[in-house]
């Protein structure tokens, strides 16, 4: 009998922001063999390719970044970015260290027990 546990991750990058006018469209990441990624990331395919790949051991997770420092965020109005500020409680936008802090996480054995799941990193902002 074979014992050998190999463990894999597969992340998917959420863009709560794929709305906003102002952000180029350029920048956004890429997700599940090189598609951008869709608001269908967050919910069902997450679930469904989680419990498909759960049994050869291969968490699959999502993480949902909020309103987060970047070249991308830069380009926003004054205005817009008050009003993204306004709806987050803890008052502040993220910073890329805060998303990579997640990933770190969520691809290290301490979430090895994780999967399916859609980690938000937006200070609050859709709770």
């Amino acid at each position: 009998m074979n014992f050998l546990y190999r463990s894999s991750n597969v992340l998917y990058l959420y863009i709560i922001f794929h709305n906003i006018p102002q952000l180029p469209k350029g920048c956004f990441l890429k997700g599940k063999l090189g598609e951008e990624t869709t608001p269908s990331l967050g919910g069902t395919e997450n679930k469904t390719t989680a419990g498909e790949l759960a049994e050869q051991g291969i968490n699959v997770n999502t993480i949902a970044p909020g309103f987060i420092k970047s070249d991308m965020t830069h380009v926003l109005s004054e205005e817009a970015s008050q009003r993204l500020l306004s709806q987050i409680p803890m008052n502040r936008p993220g910073n890329p260290e805060d998303v990579a802090n997640v990933v770190l996480f969520l691809v290290s054995d301490l979430a090895k027990y994780v999967t399916g799941q859609v980690v938000n990193v937006d200070g609050g902002m859709v709770m």
